[in-house]
Order: structure tokens, then C-alpha cells, then sequence
């Protein structure tokens, strides 16, 4: 798909900054890991000092990268003036579809959120969705007084795989079920006169964890796993989503039959209505999990007890270098669960991965999908479901 030709001329929209590789591992690097000086860039990155000044006077033209306050050195000199991303050299949008709510956020060019929004959504048709998330991005691109900055587009994480036999169309959960016989990059990116990027919500939620809660400054490779409508996992191998033959390494769902109880968000609210307990939402068990409901812990016991499995195939497959779990799953029960996972024997001469409750949780999702036009755009990450060009 292209992006559409009547994209909203109230803000310039550029989709690739056209760098090299080399200025991708610079930009990759700042992104990353923060403000760095020309002369570390250059000796982390095995560029001669001249070569790190050449790029760095372009990126600043480009308007990437800017430099930060000068840091002087102990020892005598000129202080050192750091490169960093400039974080208005770009905007990006994230919105996610849920049962009953939109999420919606408004992120800079380093994934720090400026605005975020909820709003309720009784129709599951795709193309209100996507007029209500016109709509949002509009309020908040005047509210925030960001009318003429660079919006680089849309990133929409969508609970489903990509379908096999046909790359346009996606094997949305069952209260979406609209969403599965069009074109949702063609419907979403016309009604948003944005380009657009769709991914996998627990793909989204990986790249949000990785590159946002700190997951990539200590370690390399990662397995998130999203407690959502089901259950999803997205690994990050090298920085870079594992996509597979089909795109859709992650889907743990299988292994979990959907007329069986399986470890999901969705799950735990059937079996807390099952015991008699009024819950519409995840935002309804916090009361329970403060009272020590023996439900809430006989399910996390049940839960922690499916995944042990999971996560010895993810050891033998992927060797991560961490486990996250993620998703709105309610914060202490995700804590609960990397506690009994984290006690199981293991093979610490292979290597032993931390298991940690996201620190961003629920809004994994729809951060992961403002990313995705960040990193498309800068190469900093590839993102192989981007459909504009």
C-alpha cells in the first residue's frame, strides 16, 4: 500500500530520513543508549574521529541529532559537547484497539509520551476506529501546538497473527471480528491521511519493552510475553523484531487451546465472574488482589504452572537474555508470577535470563506502536509490517 495521497497538509509527514548504515548505528546508538560525545561514538562504533565529525554535521542538518550541554572532562581541555537525539525531530502516533477502549498516544522522536488517551468504543468496525483515531490525533496535534512539525505516522498494534494466505489481512481475536476481511492498512491509512504501520500487539508491546523500560542497555536479545485478549509473546533478537518465515514468531497462543483455561487477562476475569465476583475490566481486580482472594492466587498458581513450559522451549529456542511479562495483566499478579517462574530448576551453565513484570504494562501495546514509525523512519530497528512507501 501507498500512504495516501491526500495526506493532511496542516503538518509535513516524511516516512524515511534516507540514512546509511553507518548513520543508522549512530543514530541507533544515541537511541539507545543516550548522549555520548563524537570522540566515544566514534571509538564504540569504529569510525575515525573525521568520519564521526562528517556524520554528525549531517545528522544535526537532518535535524536527528543535536548537541547536548557541554561536559568537561577532569583532566584539563576543551569540555566535551555530547550528540543527542533531537527529541522534536519527529512525532509519532500509537493507537490500539481493546475490548470496549481505544488507547491512543502521541510520543516525540525518542518514544517519550507527550499525551496519552482512553476512550470508550462500542463499534468494533475498523473504519470508526479509525475515524476516532483521527479524530484523537487531531485534538492533541492542536492541543500540543505540534501543527507544521514533521509527523512521521500511525503505528496500530492489532490482538491477532498475520494471515498466511493473504499479507493484507489479519487473524483478528474474536471481538474484532470485522477486522479480519479487509484490507487494514488501505482502511486505517486513508482515514487517517497518515502513513501507517501495523504490527502484532505482543510484538508492539516487545519493542516498547525492550527499547523504552531499559531491556536493550542490558541485554541484547528478549522474550516479552502479553497477558491480553489471549496470550502472545514477541521476541527481540539483536534489537530486531524475530519475524520467521510468516511473520508471526510468538504466537504461544497455539499451545493453549481456546476452549481450555489458558494464562490471559481474559481468562482470570472469567474465572473471578465464575467465583461470583462483579469484575468488567483488569482495573476491577486490584481490590480483589488487595484482599488475598484465594481465586486471584489459585489462578496465578494454575497460570505460573501452563507458562513454566513456555518458558523452558524459549530457553532451548531463543536463549534470552531476559523474560518480560507484560500487557494489562494487573501489575502485582505479573510480579507474582515472575517470582514462581524465576523459582524452577535450571541449567545455569547454559545461562540463567531475569524474569521481570514490565514496568509499562498495559500501555505496552499501543507504546510499542507509536515506535514503529519512529524506527521504521531512522532504520534504528527494522519493522518488516510497514505498508507505505
Amino acid at each position: 500500500m501507498k500512504a495516501s495521497r491526500t495526506a493532511d497538509r496542516r503538518w509535513p509527514v516524511r516516512t524515511n530520513f534516507q540514512l546509511d548504515r553507518a548513520q543508522q548505528r549512530v543514530v541507533h546508538s544515541l537511541w539507545v543508549k543516550g548522549a555520548a560525545s563524537r570522540l566515544d561514538l566514534a571509538r564504540n562504533l569504529g569510525f575515525s574521529p573525521a568520519a564521526m565529525t562528517a556524520m554528525a554535521r549531517d545528522l544535526m542538518a537532518m535535524g536527528l541529532v543535536e548537541e547536548a550541554e557541554s561536559l568537561r572532562s577532569p583532566a584539563r581541555g576543551r569540555p566535551s559537547v555530547p550528540l543527542q537525539i533531537a527529541r522534536d525531530a519527529g512525532y509519532a502516533i500509537g493507537a490500539a484497539p481493546h475490548h470496549g477502549a481505544v488507547d491512543v498516544t502521541l510520543v516525540d522522536f525518542h518514544g517519550s509520551p507527550i499525551a496519552s488517551v482512553r476512550e470508550a468504543f462500542e463499534d468494533t468496525g475498523p473504519e470508526v476506529f479509525a475515524r476516532q483515531v483521527r479524530r484523537i490525533v487531531h485534538e492533541l496535534v492542536e492541543r500540543h501546538h505540534l501543527l507544521g512539525r514533521r509527523l512521521i505516522g500511525c503505528g496500530v498494534g492489532v490482538p491477532g497473527p498475520k494471515a498466511v494466505t493473504d499479507r493484507r489481512h489479519w487473524l483478528t481475536v474474536p471481538n474484532l471480528p470485522t477486522w479480519r476481511d479487509i484490507d487494514l492498512q488501505a482502511v486505517i491509512g486513508d482515514a487517517l491521511a497518515l502513513p501507517v504501520w501495523i504490527e502484532n500487539d505482543a510484538n508492539a508491546a516487545a519493542l516498547a519493552d525492550f527499547y523504552l523500560a531499559g531491556v536493550a542497555q542490558r541485554c541484547r536479545s528478549a522474550l516479552v510475553i502479553l497477558f491480553g485478549h489471549g496470550i502472545g509473546a514477541g521476541v527481540i533478537e539483536n534489537g530486531r523484531l524475530a519475524k520467521g518465515q510468516h511473520g508471526n514468531v510468538g504466537e504461544i497462543g497455539l499451545l493453549f487451546p481456546g476452549d481450555r483455561p489458558r494464562p490471559s487477562t481474559v481468562d482470570l476475569l472469567r474465572c473471578l465472574r465464575a467465583a461470583g465476583h462483579e469484575v468488567r475490566s483488569a482495573d476491577d481486580v486490584a481490590p480483589l488482589i488487595a484482599a488475598d482472594n484465594e481465586t486471584v492466587a489459585s489462578w496465578t498458581r494454575r497460570a505460573a504452572a501452563q507458562l513454566d513450559p513456555v518458558i523452558s522451549n524459549a530457553l532451548a529456542w531463543f536463549d534470552p537474555g531476559e523474560i518480560i511479562l507484560s500487557g494489562p495483566l494487573p501489575q502485582p499478579i505479573r510480579e507474582q508470577l515472575a517470582l514462581l517462574l524465576s523459582d524452577r530448576p535450571w541449567y545455569d551453565e547454559l545461562g540463567r535470563p531475569a524474569i521481570r513484570a514490565s514496568a509499562i504494562g498495559e500501555k505496552a501495546t499501543v507504546l510499542g506502536a507509536a515506535l514503529l514509525p519512529i524506527l521504521a523512519s531512522a532504520g534504528i530497528a527494522e519493522s518488516f509490517s510497514v505498508a507505505v512507501d
